[in-house]
Protein backbone atom coordinates (compact mmCIF):
# COMPACT_ATOMS: atom_id res chain seq x y z
CA UNK A 1 0.00 0.00 0.00
CA UNK A 2 1.35 3.40 -0.99
CA UNK A 3 -0.05 6.20 1.07
CA UNK A 4 0.49 9.78 0.03
CA UNK A 5 0.00 12.62 2.43
CA UNK A 6 -1.78 15.50 0.68
CA UNK A 7 0.84 17.81 2.21
CA UNK A 8 3.72 15.99 0.47
CA UNK A 9 3.75 18.10 -2.70
CA UNK A 10 6.92 16.39 -3.99
CA UNK A 11 5.14 13.03 -4.09
CA UNK A 12 1.79 13.92 -5.64
CA UNK A 13 1.44 16.70 -8.17
CA UNK A 14 -2.00 17.87 -9.25
CA UNK A 15 -2.41 20.12 -12.26
CA UNK A 16 -5.21 22.41 -13.35
CA UNK A 17 -6.15 19.94 -16.10
CA UNK A 18 -6.96 17.29 -13.51
CA UNK A 19 -3.88 15.21 -14.16
CA UNK A 20 -1.60 13.89 -11.48
CA UNK A 21 1.96 12.58 -11.27
CA UNK A 22 3.60 10.26 -8.74
CA UNK A 23 7.40 10.19 -8.66
CA UNK A 24 8.70 6.78 -9.78
CA UNK A 25 10.98 6.32 -6.79
CA UNK A 26 7.86 6.08 -4.63
CA UNK A 27 6.74 2.91 -6.46
CA UNK A 28 8.38 -0.50 -6.18
CA UNK A 29 9.15 -2.70 -9.17
CA UNK A 30 7.03 -5.79 -9.77
CA UNK A 31 4.06 -4.31 -7.92
CA UNK A 32 0.45 -3.76 -8.89
CA UNK A 33 -1.09 -0.55 -7.56
CA UNK A 34 -4.71 0.50 -7.42
CA UNK A 35 -5.29 4.24 -7.35
CA UNK A 36 -8.74 5.29 -6.25
CA UNK A 37 -10.17 8.75 -6.62
CA UNK A 38 -13.11 9.83 -4.47
CA UNK A 39 -15.08 12.97 -5.25
CA UNK A 40 -17.73 14.36 -2.97
CA UNK A 41 -20.05 17.31 -3.10
CA UNK A 42 -23.00 18.27 -0.92
CA UNK A 43 -25.40 15.89 -2.62
CA UNK A 44 -23.25 13.44 -4.60
CA UNK A 45 -20.41 11.01 -4.25
CA UNK A 46 -18.31 9.52 -7.03
CA UNK A 47 -15.36 7.16 -7.19
CA UNK A 48 -13.09 5.74 -9.86
CA UNK A 49 -10.17 3.33 -9.65
CA UNK A 50 -7.18 2.78 -11.87
CA UNK A 51 -4.95 -0.28 -11.64
CA UNK A 52 -1.33 0.00 -12.79
CA UNK A 53 1.57 -2.42 -12.93
CA UNK A 54 4.99 -0.85 -12.54
CA UNK A 55 7.46 -1.35 -15.37
CA UNK A 56 9.49 -4.52 -15.08
CA UNK A 57 13.02 -5.03 -16.37
CA UNK A 58 13.68 -7.45 -19.23
CA UNK A 59 13.54 -11.11 -18.14
CA UNK A 60 14.58 -14.71 -18.90
CA UNK A 61 17.68 -13.84 -20.87
CA UNK A 62 21.06 -15.46 -21.10
CA UNK A 63 24.59 -14.14 -21.37
CA UNK A 64 27.35 -16.12 -23.07
CA UNK A 65 31.08 -15.38 -23.35
CA UNK A 66 33.55 -17.18 -25.60
CA UNK A 67 36.38 -17.88 -24.83
CA UNK A 68 36.56 -17.58 -21.04
CA UNK A 69 40.36 -17.28 -20.92
CA UNK A 70 42.21 -14.80 -23.16
CA UNK A 71 45.55 -13.03 -23.56
CA UNK A 72 44.94 -9.39 -22.70
CA UNK A 73 44.82 -7.06 -25.72
CA UNK A 74 45.59 -9.99 -28.10
CA UNK A 75 42.66 -12.42 -28.14
CA UNK A 76 39.17 -11.26 -29.07
CA UNK A 77 36.30 -12.30 -26.87
CA UNK A 78 32.68 -12.58 -28.02
CA UNK A 79 29.89 -11.50 -25.66
CA UNK A 80 26.29 -12.43 -26.52
CA UNK A 81 23.04 -11.54 -24.76
CA UNK A 82 20.15 -13.60 -26.09
CA UNK A 83 16.58 -14.73 -25.34
CA UNK A 84 15.70 -11.57 -23.39
CA UNK A 85 12.01 -10.68 -23.23
CA UNK A 86 10.13 -7.50 -22.44
CA UNK A 87 6.83 -5.99 -23.59
CA UNK A 88 8.45 -2.58 -23.95
CA UNK A 89 10.60 -3.01 -27.05
CA UNK A 90 13.04 -2.35 -28.55
CA UNK A 91 15.63 -3.70 -26.15
CA UNK A 92 19.12 -2.18 -26.14
CA UNK A 93 22.34 -3.69 -24.79
CA UNK A 94 25.46 -2.29 -23.16
CA UNK A 95 28.52 -4.46 -22.61
CA UNK A 96 31.33 -3.84 -20.17
CA UNK A 97 33.61 -5.34 -17.59
CA UNK A 98 34.19 -5.04 -13.87
CA UNK A 99 37.55 -4.99 -12.16
CA UNK A 100 37.89 -5.81 -8.49
CA UNK A 101 40.68 -3.76 -6.96
CA UNK A 102 41.87 -5.10 -3.63
CA UNK A 103 43.94 -2.98 -1.28
CA UNK A 104 45.04 -3.63 2.26
CA UNK A 105 42.06 -1.54 3.42
CA UNK A 106 39.19 -2.74 1.19
CA UNK A 107 37.98 -4.19 -2.09
CA UNK A 108 36.43 -1.91 -4.71
CA UNK A 109 34.58 -2.96 -7.85
CA UNK A 110 34.93 -0.63 -10.80
CA UNK A 111 32.60 -1.09 -13.78
CA UNK A 112 33.68 0.13 -17.21
CA UNK A 113 31.34 0.29 -20.20
CA UNK A 114 32.79 -0.85 -23.53
CA UNK A 115 30.00 0.64 -25.64
CA UNK A 116 26.92 2.82 -25.32
CA UNK A 117 23.50 1.20 -25.40
CA UNK A 118 22.90 -0.37 -28.82
CA UNK A 119 20.45 -2.76 -30.45
CA UNK A 120 23.12 -5.36 -31.29
CA UNK A 121 22.98 -8.38 -28.97
CA UNK A 122 26.64 -9.26 -29.60
CA UNK A 123 29.97 -7.54 -29.16
CA UNK A 124 33.44 -8.79 -30.01
CA UNK A 125 36.36 -7.00 -28.35
CA UNK A 126 39.77 -7.21 -26.76
CA UNK A 127 40.06 -7.15 -22.98
CA UNK A 128 42.52 -5.50 -20.62
CA UNK A 129 44.36 -7.41 -17.95
CA UNK A 130 42.22 -7.85 -14.86
CA UNK A 131 42.94 -7.73 -11.15
CA UNK A 132 45.61 -10.22 -10.14
CA UNK A 133 45.07 -12.75 -7.39
CA UNK A 134 48.31 -13.37 -5.56
CA UNK A 135 50.23 -16.28 -7.09
CA UNK A 136 48.01 -16.39 -10.21
CA UNK A 137 49.20 -15.75 -13.76
CA UNK A 138 45.75 -14.62 -14.86
CA UNK A 139 43.83 -11.47 -14.04
CA UNK A 140 40.19 -11.79 -13.05
CA UNK A 141 37.51 -9.78 -14.81
CA UNK A 142 33.75 -9.95 -14.78
CA UNK A 143 32.12 -9.29 -18.12
CA UNK A 144 28.80 -7.50 -17.84
CA UNK A 145 25.77 -6.91 -20.02
CA UNK A 146 23.04 -4.39 -19.22
CA UNK A 147 19.73 -4.89 -21.02
CA UNK A 148 17.32 -1.94 -21.11
CA UNK A 149 13.74 -1.72 -22.35
CA UNK A 150 12.25 1.29 -24.15
CA UNK A 151 11.00 2.75 -20.86
CA UNK A 152 14.40 2.54 -19.13
CA UNK A 153 13.96 -0.54 -16.92
CA UNK A 154 17.22 -2.54 -16.77
CA UNK A 155 18.43 -6.05 -16.06
CA UNK A 156 22.03 -7.23 -15.97
CA UNK A 157 24.17 -10.36 -15.94
CA UNK A 158 27.87 -10.94 -15.25
CA UNK A 159 30.27 -13.76 -16.03
CA UNK A 160 33.86 -14.28 -14.84
CA UNK A 161 36.74 -14.53 -17.32
CA UNK A 162 40.50 -14.78 -16.96
CA UNK A 163 42.79 -12.44 -18.85
CA UNK A 164 46.43 -13.47 -19.11
CA UNK A 165 48.89 -10.62 -18.85
CA UNK A 166 51.16 -9.96 -21.83
CA UNK A 167 54.65 -9.32 -20.51
CA UNK A 168 54.93 -6.25 -22.78
CA UNK A 169 51.70 -4.64 -21.53
CA UNK A 170 50.80 -3.40 -18.08
CA UNK A 171 47.47 -4.22 -16.46
CA UNK A 172 44.60 -1.73 -16.15
CA UNK A 173 44.58 0.40 -13.01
Amino acid sequence: VLELDKNEKEDLIMTGTRKFFIHGWRLAEYKRYTITFNVTSRDNFGAASLEILTNLPPIRGRFRVNPTTVKSYQDKILMEAYDWYDDDIPLVYQFGYSLVKVTSENAKTERKAINGFMMDEKLSTYLPFGSLDEGDNYGNLYLDVWIQDSLGAQANKSLPVKSMKDKELDYVN
